[in-house]
């Protein structure tokens, strides 16, 4: 299953602001996740940074769901795109190829 969104929910900030407002989502995500038992890739940007991890953590044991990948999308100044390849029943089943456009390309 894929999820986007654009703002990043503050994943590795601690339940208050600014995480605060997105306490509701991020909360049903977790359930969601648990619930599907099968991998799921968020993807956002906002931070413009490229990341790649497992921040969702369970909040009645502090383990991270594995099951769950995030993907934060490059931006400004890393101007391109990201290439995400399923390899379905894999243990890693999403693997990412960062793309930038070379700075004459755009400017």
């Amino acid at each position: 299953m894929v999820i986007g969104f654009h703002g990043n929910p503050n994943f590795e900030d601690p339940p208050d602001n600014p995480r605060q407002a997105f306490e509701p989502f991020l909360t049903a995500l977790e359930e969601e996740v648990e619930r599907f038992a099968r991998p799921v890739l968020a993807v956002h940007g906002d931070r413009h940074d490229y990341t790649v991890d497992h921040p969702l953590v369970r909040r009645t044991t502090g383990q991270r769901l594995a099951r769950f990948t995030r993907l934060q999308v490059p931006g400004s100044p890393a101007v391109g795109w990201v290439r995400v390849v399923v390899t379905p029943g894999a243990d890693s089943p999403f693997a990412f190829e960062e793309r930038v456009v070379p700075r004459w390309k755009y400017w």
